[in-house]
């Protein structure tokens, strides 16, 4: 027992923390453990228990990668079947990056990209540095320095509903969308998007309005309106925005998903009749918080939502995240697949399985510690 706490000591963790950030290391299911591949072709939500909030995901032909942030780290793991995941790669962000909020994982031009807004911590006082990008040509391998992606904000943006004034626009968590000719833009929070260049590093345009979201029913109990978390993808001639909206935190039911759609990428904008997407709307549900989504199609063709939530009553414990089968309305809208609830039981993706969880122990013998 000497010996455990000696380590937590050298760590600088707790026990608390080392038990919700690795709560599902295991490949063996134990007393009170949530293993998510239930091995009988079904998997049961959360895909990512404790705390992995934000997730954002990419696929490159079969393979499946989600990346989070925390702090000054990126954590990205690999899939094929979107249920058993392995972490693959730890990229720590370079000194004076101290706090990178949600990302946005990206492919294109033969490179992988990850956008992010970073913040810094100058005593109690929040600051925004501003919008960057990093980029590899192999995923578990070495990352570009950040680069700034020097994004002018208008006037207007200055006083926008964000918790600091110092902050010279709101920059959290940017969504990267590509248009079938190659044009390339960013969206960050309450729908302001600038225009890039080729290589997806430098903004070549002015930040602007296109999108306000959706009217929230002022029954709703939410914590507030807080449009964010674009992320964009493009089918059948329509350009996708599925953001968040109600609050991160705040009420159970507060936090939510939302769809719009335009046939340009600009706008302009409409809502989907059928939104939310994801929302929890009692808070006797056992996940609150169900929000920050993405939607992007499978191997097989079939599509899905990934986004995070909290679990009724442990909201210490972070947001885990969660995978749910869509499906397209008759006018071309994504919903949630035959009404499923979150908890259901639910067939398991078609792909291969990998190695799941982070390793259980770490004999030391590296330069770096395990994942």
């Amino acid at each position: 027992m000497r010996k455990q706490i000696l380590l937590f000591i050298i760590l600088g963790v707790s026990p608390l923390v080392l038990v919700a950030q690795n709560f599902f290391v295991s490949k063996v299911a134990s007393e009170n453990q949530h293993i998510p591949d239930q091995g009988n072709g079904l998997y049961k939500n959360p895909i990512f228990p404790g705390k992995y909030g934000d997730p954002s995901i990419v696929r490159v032909d079969k393979d499946y990668y989600v990346a989070f942030s925390k702090g000054a780290n990126i954590l990205i793991w690999h899939s094929l079947d979107l249920v058993n995941w392995e972490p693959i790669k730890r990229h720590h962000l370079p000194e004076g990056y101290d706090r990178v909020w949600a990302i946005d994982l990206q492919y294109f031009n033969n490179k992988f990209h990850i956008y992010m807004p970073v913040g810094i911590y100058p005593g109690k006082k929040q600051n925004f540095m501003g919008n960057f990008v990093i980029t590899a040509e192999d995923i578990t391998g070495a990352w570009s320095d950040p680069i700034n992606l020097e994004i002018e904000a208008p006037e207007t943006d200055k006083i926008i509903e964000f918790p600091n004034p110092d902050s010279f626009y709101n920059g959290i968590d940017p969504g990267f969308i590509q248009t079938p000719e190659g044009d390339k833009y960013l969206y960050l929070g309450h729908g302001f998007a600038v225009e890039l260049n080729d290589e997806g590093t430098k903004a070549v345009s002015k930040l602007k309005q296109y999108y306000t979201g959706w009217d929230i029913p002022e029954s709703w109990i939410v914590e507030c309106k807080c449009l964010e978390s674009p992320k964009l993808f493009y089918k059948d001639g329509y350009y996708y925005m599925v953001s968040a909206q109600g609050g991160t935190a705040g009420p159970a039911t507060a936090h939510m998903s939302i769809v719009a759609r335009s046939k340009q990428p600009l706008g302009p904008w409409e809502n989907s009749p059928h939104n939310p997407l994801t929302h929890t709307y009692s808070h006797e549900e056992p996940f609150w918080h169900q929000g920050h989504g993405t939607v992007f199609k499978a191997v097989d063709g079939s599509w899905y939502t990934i986004f995070h939530g909290r679990v009724k009553g442990y909201t210490e414990m972070g947001r885990p995240t969660f995978i749910m089968p869509l499906e397209w309305t008759t006018d071309g809208w994504p919903v949630i697949k035959d009404q499923l609830p979150i908890h259901a039981l639910i067939p398991m993706p078609k792909g291969e399985k990998v190695a799941h969880g982070m390793p259980l122990s770490d004999n030391f013998n590296g330069n770096e510690p395990s994942i």
